[in-house]
């Protein structure tokens, strides 16, 4: 689809990230009278995203905001805030599968609270480790969870995740 049919089924409000159906003589009467003006999107419950189906297309209301304002879709759209319905446009963008990665929200089974901070039953030590490339390095063993987080934060920096 191209920005130009896109602007023809909706309307982006780029302030709110939110997108609303809008008239189009081609379309059914009922779906004129059913839609326009009204929200467009659902909230999936499995992946947290908005998906927008136009013209029998369905696909993620980030990628569809994307292709509104700039005219393309790319391969990775990044949500900054780590917000998956937060489509506004400020906070998207085009990134890398790297870049994507490291902007993802903290793993369900991590009870440290900090990503790439674990504690070490066996050692009884507090572990910071980082993954660049698909490599995962070793920053340290502590006794302290801050110095772990400390060396996880300073892994960031010069690692460029930050």
């Amino acid at each position: 689809m191209t920005r130009e049919e896109l602007k023809t089924w909706i309307l982006y409000d780029k302030d709110t990230g939110k997108f609303f159906w809008i008239y189009n003589k081609s379309r059914r009467k009922e779906f004129i009278s059913k839609f326009v003006g009204k929200e467009a999107g659902h909230l999936s419950k499995t992946s947290g995203y908005i998906s927008i189906k136009i013209n029998n297309i369905v696909d993620f209301a980030h990628r569809w905001a994307f292709l509104y304002e700039f005219g393309y879709i790319p391969k990775y759209v990044d949500h900054i805030n780590r917000k998956r319905d937060d489509n506004r446009i400020e906070n998207l963008r085009d990134v890398s599968a790297i870049v994507n990665g490291r902007n993802c929200n903290i793993s369900t089974n991590n009870k440290s609270g900090f990503t790439g901070v674990h504690f070490d039953t066996k050692r009884k030590k507090w572990v910071a480790t980082i993954t660049v490339n698909r490599k995962m390095i070793h920053l340290g063993r502590f006794n302290a969870k801050e110095e772990a987080i400390k060396a996880r934060e300073e892994g960031e920096i010069k690692y460029g995740f930050k």
